[in-house]
């Protein structure tokens, strides 16, 4: 993902969707995100992410959040996780 490029999951109300890549390779740059996101009452979608690689940089995100309820989980597996200090999960 690349310059603002988005992959998310949200809901105005109930429970966020989830999110789950299966890549060779995971690149986010130019704050890029991955996101779910729950309105008012629910839960959290979660995000799962399995790759050989994974690189964040120049203000990108990963997130599962909720506006009121419990935020989503963000479970990663991979070799190799690179996040430049601009960018979060």
């Amino acid at each position: 993902l690349n310059q603002g490029g988005l992959i998310a999951a949200s809901t105005f109300s109930g429970n966020g969707g989830n999110i789950a890549l299966n890549v060779n390779q995971l690149w986010l740059q130019d704050k890029a995100e991955i996101t779910t996101n729950a309105g008012a009452g629910g839960n959290g979608g979660s995000i799962d992410l399995s790759s050989g690689v994974i690189v964040a940089l120049k203000d990108s995100r990963i997130s599962a959040n909720a506006e009121r309820g419990q935020g989503g989980n963000v479970r990663i597996t991979a070799q190799g996780v690179f996040i430049d200090r601009s960018s979060s999960i």
